[in-house]
């Protein structure tokens, strides 16, 4: 029965099974029969030895059959101590008579003393117990370890009998010498007697498996590996030796490097390593000539196992008991040759990574030396025409490009002091490909041979860590697409594919988001069809013609360069006849003129003049014109360049593209007064961000290089950074929540920059926006976050890890960037504007690093008063940001928790405060119940909720009667008011707050979108407008575009300084919908119960639906909102709603009216409980909705609310145009039953609306 025999418990659950009992018993029986001890005693055993009696016949067969039941008693004899006794007291009998046995010749005893031996091993394996008997490694003595050498009769057995005997004698020794943490001195002499004569055998088996003992034997009795290494490499040396036995060589030199670390660190003393080398080595020795080549991952077991326990031990290694790679290279080196036998090639390739990762962890440059001629001996086995030979060497690629191997190679041209040992490093890498390309060009007759190879050269390069390697491995690789044969084709593809995983992103981000590559395609692939079309169907998904024009503006300047009309003429045939050289020239010259302007030094003035009178003459306009008519894509593309510089300076960027961008606006302005930079680029700053959008959304280095654009645009625009900074302060926050450490700090460098700017050019509007600065570097400096627990703490985000592969983030300090902005701010640059402010900050966190930040702070603030800290943490919990109100929340929660006898007193008021203290705690409980307006829609806004019910929570119960708090009441529908004015008041009190406090970019765009359309609408500009058009006054005011109606320059007159800075970028916007919104459900009432959308969910949909099919005159205002706004701010739609239902209400459309009543009952109803019918029955039922149907309730009671008011105001109006709507709206309120209203109520908790 398996082993359910032995674990079933019997029915009532309580002890052995019957059958398990039976079976043990049987099991006992049997060993006691089989004993050498149960025929006659010790005169038996005497007998069985020497053969004198019938007995001895007998006895190889009984041997057998013991040594098999004590293996079932090794195997289970864990829980059962009876078997297990039995089969220890078993196994030292017959070891006894194995150590005397004569064998006849016929190998009977021989195959006996196997089995008795395995049966032992496994015996040996089991772990000793105080109660239960243990096997006594003793019990393998040097006479019985050395009995296949030692007895003669067996010489005559046949050979794969004796082969087994001795094979069984290896492993046994490896069990005695790992029963203990030390072996003992008997066992250290039995295996070095074994060694001695195993290596003197003729047959050749058990040399090999000898030599697959010795790494284990090794660390095992603690030897130091050199001469481990001097005898194998004799051994391979040896003319008799076979392919078998020098494989097993090979992979005998990783497994003694290993073994080597071991004992160096003095790990070769614990017992879990001492038992993990044991099976390795046995399993190495038994699967020596197995074609699958186990004994390679029992030598792998064997190096991960020593790697683990070394780490575990502290890592430090003697460096006397590392096998250096010219003492490997010794035995190895012959192995790499294209002759070699493909064994003996490919456990040799084995090894390699194993001696290259031991030595170079543990013994540095030293003990590394010599490893470049062994790696290009090695890559020449790409070649090899045995398949496995190739796969190994694939394998091993990696440690070939392995820093120590490329650092050897350096220094041996190099003096190790070179100050440009890394660009060396980085040529001895590209040198490799340049080696391993060569194989694939030399295998040009073998297609197998040549995908190998290409297989070899990506393996290599992905393990370089720099970004000029994989750019130029992957243009190897794609020059493989346009390979005749199908296989090495698919085989590229495949690699592109990895490469792009590895790293993160999608093969369109890989190829086409790195500039390099982008412009070698785009030189090649019109005169590469086969290339061409495997890149655009296998890999990129697209049609041909889509992915040159993706490649055309990087191919461009390399084509002007070269003046390469074929490659032009190849673009046009391909693109079909819109497209001809001149146009191609015309339409993308930007990026020639750009490239010209960048590299222009690094060429002769006549290599430039050429380039000049080339596009000129091609595209039949002169240069000038040509800048100016691309001035924009001009700018983006010098902008994209300039951040593309790793090691470059953003600032020192922008102060160099100040002079270009001068001389262009110079061009571009055509008069004696250009325009300032700042001013040149402001009307194009959105446009610019938003040109980058690949960038935003690639990988780790696409979202740095975007970054970095970003802050020299920042650096540029100057005095106009207010307009744009809530845009920039989006794109900045976003970047600081990646998970690459590395994009994050390149974000912080920004934050530093802005922070700078800000102060020198708008320091009102840094101290605006000084909190959220502060919110946003609380997350990465030392025990910084946003509270959320019970305390700060845990939010520290530098110590993530990268997620994307390839990018090397050691060194990269978080934190010191996040408090060298704070100190900017409080201490630097912004010290000036914010003296004063500085108490309203949020508080920040105590850390030697903003020690003199906070010592400032608190200078300021001094010893707040208790009532003073409420209002400035209500201050922030009043702020547009989430971020800063969740900061402030949970800065105020933790004062009230602080002293609660205080807060106590505070709210019990007290005599001579003029009431000042209800004043506090009044403006307090509002903001706290203000900060539960709209849904969670996200984290940070739950967040919020949470924190707002703890504070008040902790305030416990308060009369609202006795505090003063501001009452928030239902915005009054004004009788009759312009659609200007309705405009003003949505663009001042909501977009704007949109703005303020947009979280992400996405609703910063939709708001962006808002103000666009509301300012067509209102007459401040056309629908399309030339962003040059609108130019900055000296006084600081803006001059709206050409097309702007006399109404729509007294309306943006009319609207406060603030906003008109914040709102000015949709002056020359140009947004549109990537996708055309989906039609609302025609199916009414958008509320369903039960099982109905959330709140939010369902604001949303009728909204959507009233400002689609508004028709009146502020239907523009509605459907401005509804692409975007709506989906982002509930408030927005609760200010809209009113409006929009009497657009609906005053409508020449009965259904339209219809869809409103029946949405309002459907609300009320459920909020009811009662399913009302038409003849106003009503059956209980239970709302499924809870608290959502009361948030929906509640906008339904303050919409009555507004509508019975706007009917009242327009009955005393008596306004006839306005007749229709005030009958529509009388016949809607008195339609809706006064029970059911007091039910919603009552069940709502507004019993006085009740």
């Amino acid at each position: 029965g398996g082993d359910e025999v032995w674990t079933r418990g019997g029915e009532s659950g309580a002890g052995p099974s019957s059958a398990a009992a039976w079976v043990e018993e049987c099991i006992l029986s049997a060993l006691h029969q089989l004993s050498p001890m149960s025929l006659g005693g010790s005169s038996a055993l005497s007998g069985m030895v020497t053969g004198q009696t019938d007995w001895a016949a007998a006895a190889p067969r009984r041997a057998r059959a013991a040594a098999g039941l004590v293996r079932v008693c090794a195997a289970v004899g864990r829980d059962r101590p009876r078997l297990r006794s039995s089969g220890v007291g078993t196994a030292h009998e017959w070891l006894k008579w194995a150590r005397r046995a004569n064998d006849a010749g016929d190998g009977l005893v021989a195959i006996a003393f196997t089995g008795v031996l395995d049966a032992a091993v496994e015996l040996a394996r089991m772990e000793k117990t105080e109660n239960g008997a243990s096997f006594n490694e003793d019990d393998l003595t040097q006479d019985l370890l050395l009995w296949p050498w030692g007895n003669g009769a067996i010489n005559e057995a046949p050979a794969e009998i004796r082969r087994a005997a001795k094979i069984a004698s290896l492993r046994a020794s490896l069990a005695a010498a790992a029963a203990r943490g030390k072996a003992s001195g008997s066992t250290q002499q039995s295996m070095r007697q074994l060694l001695q004569s195993s290596v003197k055998e003729p047959d050749q088996g058990v040399v090999a498996a000898t030599v697959s003992w010795m790494p284990a034997a090794s660390l095992l009795l603690g030897n130091d590996p050199t001469a481990g290494i001097d005898m194998v490499m004799n051994i391979a040396a040896n003319d008799t030796a076979t392919p078998e036995v020098r494989a097993a060589v090979a992979v005998a030199v990783g497994g003694l490097a290993a073994a080597g670390i071991a004992v160096g660190a003095k790990a070769h003393a614990d017992m879990s390593l001492r038992a993990k080398a044991r099976d390795a080595g046995q399993r190495a020795i038994a699967s020596v000539g197995i074609p699958e080549k186990k004994y390679l991952a029992a030598a792998n077991d064997l190096s991960a196992a020593v790697s683990e326990a070394v780490k575990a031990s502290g890592g430090k290694v003697a460096a006397k008991y590392v096998v250096t790679v010219v003492s490997a290279a010794q035995v190895l080196a012959p192995m790499l040759t294209v002759d070699e036998d493909d064994s003996v090639a490919a456990a040799a390739l084995w090894a390699l990574p194993t001696v290259f990762e031991h030595a170079q962890q543990h013994a540095g440059a030293n003990a590394m030396r010599g490893a470049s001629e062994v790696s290009a001996l090695a890559t020449t086995l790409a070649l090899h025409r045995a398949e496995g030979v190739r796969s190994a060497l694939r394998d091993a690629a990696p440690a070939l490009a392995s820093r120590g191997v490329l650092l050897d190679a350096a220094t041996t041209q190099t003096s190790k002091e070179s100050p440009h040992l890394e660009d060396d490093i980085k040529e001895e890498g590209l040198a490799l490909l340049r080696r391993l390309k060569a194989t694939i060009e030399a295998a040009a007759s073998d297609p197998t041979m040549r995908e190998s190879a290409l297989q070899i050269f990506a393996a290599a390069a992905a393990a370089l860590p720099h970004q000029d390697a994989l750019t130029a491995a992957l243009i190897v690789i794609l020059h493989r697409l346009d390979d005749k044969d199908a296989g090495v084709r698919a085989a590229a593809v495949d690699l592109v594919r990895a490469a792009a995983s590895r790293r993160g992103v999608r093969p369109r981000e890989l190829l086409l988001g790195n500039r390099l590559l982008a412009t070698h395609l785009g030189v090649a692939l019109p005169s590469h069809p086969v290339m061409l079309m495997t890149m655009a169907e296998a890999l990129l998904d697209m049609p041909d013609t889509n992915l040159l024009l993706e490649v055309l503006p990087a191919a461009v300047p390399r084509l002007v360069e070269r003046q390469d009309l074929d490659t032009l003429k190849a673009y046009a045939a391909r693109l079909g006849p819109d497209f001809t050289v001149g146009g191609i020239l015309h339409d993308w010259c930007y990026t020639a003129i750009a490239d010209l302007i960048n590299n222009g030094s690094e060429r002769s003035p006549s290599a430039v003049e050429a380039c000049k009178k080339f596009l000129e003459k091609q595209t039949g306009v002169k240069l000038e014109v040509l800048v100016t008519d691309h001035k924009k894509e001009l700018m983006r593309v010098l902008i994209r360049s300039a951040g593309a510089d790793d090691a470059s300076d953003p600032q020192n960027e922008a102060e160099r593209l100040q002079q270009v961008l001068g001389t262009l606006a110079q061009l571009a302005d055509g008069t004696d007064k250009p325009p300032s930079v700042p001013d040149f680029l402001r009307p194009h700053f959105t446009w610019l961000v938003m040109g980058d959008h690949n960038d935003r959304s690639g990988d780790a280095a696409a979202q740095r290089r975007f970054l970095r654009s970003l802050t020299i645009m920042v650096h540029l625009i100057g005095p106009h950074l207010p307009q744009f900074a809530p845009k920039v302060m989006a794109h900045l926050t976003s970047a600081l929540e990646r998970p690459s450490l590395s994009v994050r700090n390149t974000a912080l460098a920004a934050w530093l920059l802005l922070v700078k700017q800000l102060a020198g050019h708008a320091p009102d509007h840094l101290r605006r926006v000084a909190g959220r600065v502060v919110v946003a570097m609380l997350p990465h400096l030392p025990d910084g976050g946003v509270n959320s627990g019970n305390e700060r703490g845990g939010g520290r985000r530098g110590s993530d890890v990268g997620v994307l592969g390839g990018d090397d983030e050691s060194g990269v300090d978080n934190a010191s960037a996040a408090a060298e902005v704070i100190d900017e701010l409080v201490l630097r640059s912004g010290a000036s504007c914010m003296s004063g402010h500085l108490a309203r900050l949020p508080m920040l966190p105590a850390c030697d690093s903003l020690a003199r930040a906070n010592a400032a702070v608190s200078r300021e603030r001094g010893e707040v008063p208790l009532p003073l800290l409420l209002a400035t943490l209500t201050d922030g919990a009043e702020d547009e940001s989430q971020a800063v109100r969740a900061t402030a929340l949970g800065e105020l929660r933790r004062a009230l928790r602080a002293d609660p006898a205080a807060v106590s007193a505070l709210l019990a008021g007290g005599e001579g405060d003029a009431g000042w203290s209800d004043r506090v705690v009044g403006r307090l409980v509002a903001a706290l119940l203000r900060c539960f307006a709209g849904e969670g829609r996200t984290a940070l806004s739950r967040k919020v909720h949470r924190l707002a019910a703890q504070c008040l929570g902790e305030l416990g119960a308060i009369d609202p009667g006795r505090i003063d708090m501001p009452v928030a009441t239902a915005e009054k529908v004004t009788l009759g008011t312009d659609s200007s004015d309705l405009a003003r008041v949505l663009l001042c009190d909501h977009i704007a707050r949109t703005v303020r406090g947009a979280n992400d970019v996405d609703m910063l765009d939709a708001a962006a979108l808002a103000v666009q359309e509301v300012l067509v609408h209102v007459g401040c500009r056309p629908a399309s407008v030339r962003a040059e058009d609108v130019i900055a006054a000296n006084d600081g005011s803006t001059h709206l575009p050409a097309g702007a109606t006399r109404a729509g320059e007294s309306f943006w007159g009319s609207l406060p300084e603030d906003v008109r800075v914040l709102l000015a970028p949709g002056l020359t916007s140009m947004y549109c919908l990537t996708q055309k919104p989906q039609k609302p459900s025609t199916v009414r009432p958008l509320y369903q119960t039960p099982g109905g959308p959330t709140f939010r969910r369902w604001m949303y949909a009728w909204c959507r639906a009233l400002a689609t099919e508004a028709d009146g005159p502020d239907a523009p205002l509605f459907q401005a909102c509804s692409a975007g706004v709506f989906r982002h701010d509930t408030r927005t739609m609760l200010f809209l709603l009113p409006r929009m239902v009497l657009d609906a209400l005053g409508a020449d459309d009965a259904s339209r009216r219809d869809d409103v009543a029946a949405e309002i009952m459907a609300v009320l109803r459920d909020a009811a409980g009662a399913a009302w019918t038409a003849s106003d029955t009503r059956v209980e039922s239970k709302s499924l909705h809870g608290e959502q149907a009361e948030l929906a309730a509640q906008a339904v009671f303050t919409l009555l609310d507004q509508l019975t008011t706007w009917s009242e105001d327009a009955d005393v109006a008596k306004d006839n145009s306005l007749q229709l709507a005030v009958d529509a709206v009388k016949a809607l309120l008195d339609s809706v039953p006064r029970e059911l209203l007091a039910r919603a109520a009552l069940r709502c908790g507004a019993p006085a609306r009740a």
